[in-house]
């Protein structure tokens, strides 16, 4: 199982990834961003992307398929995520 990253993390590593995918960059494995956000850019960089199916396709087939810990996706009854 990955770690999780914050979509901060995500944000900053995408334009990272995008560089590496097109060969425009060469960095050294210490400039690289971790494996686990190199994947979870791979992840979103097909969902966003990807010219197979519709997005609302790549979702689907993404939230049907993911292990999910429901304990800090859908917030207690009183609105608020638990951490």
């Amino acid at each position: 199982m990955l770690p999780t990253v914050t979509v901060q993390q995500l944000k900053e590593a995408m334009p990272i990834f995008n560089a590496l995918v097109g060969r425009l960059v060469h960095l050294s494995p210490e400039q690289l961003p971790s494996r686990e956000l190199r994947i979870r850019c791979a992840i979103a960089d097909f969902i966003l992307n990807s010219q197979e199916g519709t997005l609302e396709d790549r979702v689907y087939g993404l939230v049907s398929g993911m292990p999910l810990d429901v304990g800090t996706i859908l917030p207690p009854q009183n609105g608020k995520r638990r951490n």
